[in-house]
């Protein structure tokens, strides 16, 4: 190979370096971007899990007294028909 064919070959790899040194930026860009995004969506779902627990534990307590005023009404019954 001659010096000038170096040469150019040299600037090709540059040219080439610098495309890929920017594609590494931007990866890193995205990767940063991803976790943000991951941090979030986790906040979000340990929201969403605490407001699921109090709406199933605020249900329980309906059916709980669902099922009391129930029985108070069946025994007052028994006790009418008596």
């Amino acid at each position: 190979m001659t010096i000038a064919e170096l040469e150019a070959q040299r600037e090709v790899l540059k040219a080439k370096l610098v495309v890929l040194e920017r594609d590494l930026e931007l990866a890193q860009k995205r990767l940063e971007e991803n976790k943000r995004k991951i941090e979030e969506l986790d906040k979000n779902r340990a929201a969403i899990n605490r407001t699921l627990q109090r709406a199933s534990a605020i249900t329980n307590e309906h059916i709980n007294h669902a099922i009391t005023h129930e029985m108070a009404v069946k025994n007052l019954q028994v006790r009418i028909s008596a």
